[in-house]
């Protein structure tokens, strides 16, 4: 039913959602991105640097130093 209403399944708008979460961090405070990662309850840095350039074409370093 979530696929109907949303177009996307959980699984794909969680990680839109965290993706959304650690674009806000990367803008409002000077955490570090390792600190960010783990925050949000990723495993491995390098897979948080691949699911986040998948989804903004950019690692979490580009986003913060070229902020929108």
């Amino acid at each position: 039913r979530f696929r109907k209403e949303t177009g996307v399944g959980i699984k794909e708008y969680v990680g839109k959602m965290r993706i959304e979460k650690i674009k806000l961090l990367l803008r409002t405070t000077n955490r570090e991105i390792q600190n960010i990662s783990e925050a949000l309850g990723f495993g491995s840095q390098s897979y948080f640097g691949e699911l986040f350039r998948k989804e903004t074409g950019m690692t979490p370093g580009e986003y913060r130093t070229n902020l929108p």
